[in-house]
């Protein structure tokens, strides 16, 4: 992949975790922005990746380009449908919470036992598909979810880690309305909320864990053909495929660049967008900040 030329405005901020013999898993890091986030971490010094995907040829494509590029065995493939509920990983502990039964858990279970730990989740997979909008939903919001939960076990410090980060994927259209396509948007604005929840105190003081959600604009990747096909309603794919032509677009290496950036820097909770290969951090503004009285009935 292309190194970009990009200003440095880092020297002045607070690093938080050099990738440096670092390891990281990947979920839907066989192409598109999950690879070009594995291919940039390698390049900042991560000891190992695993990329994650469904894809088998894509897949072991994925991981021939990394060990060529940056040296035989720094990343490994894992075919893992993160939809898959048919394996058993075993007691799953953060907090409270309980039990994760998907094929996704042996993943990081694989990942763990051949790299002996885990610093970085970097939770990429994603669908576009209105036309069947609960397949939708499932894959991008529960299996972020379940990326992030697993994260708190093999990387936190209440599991088998000594703490690290999460990054977690949404779009653009997780801060802007899709009106073509309302159930990825909706899946992208959960996706935001899910990451400044979990990026808080409560979370991060006992696990170790910085969460942090970054919002790629229109990027070409696969994600994005043949969007006609999948919106909700023939007239909705017309719309999806005019507002994606006339969008302006960027390749997946800024976004790459991007997210070792939010690794090394990125603030707990905050979200970030990169867009026309600019990366920008977001200053969301509490909602009373824009709230206006209207009435009040007690």
């Amino acid at each position: 992949m292309n190194q970009l030329k990009i200003p440095n405005f880092s020297q002045s901020l607070d690093c938080k975790m050099e990738v440096g013999c670092k390891v990281a898993i990947v979920n839907g890091g066989i192409s598109g922005i999950g690879l070009a986030a594995a291919s940039q971490l390698l390049c900042a010094g991560a000891r190992n990746v695993a990329v994650t995907g469904d894809d088998l040829s894509a897949g072991k494509s994925a991981e021939k380009f990394l060990n060529d590029t940056y040296g035989s065995g720094k990343a490994m493939f894992i075919h893992c449908n993160i939809n898959c509920t048919s394996q058993f990983e075993g007691t799953f502990f953060y907090s409270t919470y309980k039990e994760i039964n998907d094929n996704l858990s042996d993943a990081f279970r694989i990942a763990h036992g051949v790299y002996k730990k885990l610093d970085i989740v970097v939770n990429t997979a994603g669908i576009v598909d209105g036309a069947h909008w609960e397949r939708e939903i499932v894959t991008n919001i529960i299996g972020t979810i379940r990326g992030t939960l697993l994260a708190y076990h093999y990387v936190g410090r209440q599991g088998v880690g000594k703490g690290g980060v999460v990054i977690n994927v949404a779009g653009i259209n997780g801060v802007d309305p899709l009106p073509p396509a309302p159930t990825l948007s909706a899946a992208q604005h959960a996706i935001v909320g899910l990451s400044k929840s979990f990026g808080s105190e409560i979370h991060t003081g006992k696990s170790g864990v910085r969460v942090v959600c970054f919002c790629p604009g229109f990027t070409s990747t696969n994600f994005m053909k043949n969007p006609s096909n999948k919106a909700m309603t023939d007239i909705l794919g017309k719309e999806l495929e005019s507002f994606i032509n006339n969008a302006k677009k960027q390749g997946p290496d800024p976004c790459g660049h991007s997210i070792v950036h939010l690794i090394k820097y990125g603030e707990n909770g905050s979200v970030w967008v990169c867009e026309g290969a600019k990366l920008f951090s977001l200053q969301i503004p509490h909602r009373k900040c824009y709230s206006t009285l209207i009435a009040q009935y007690l």
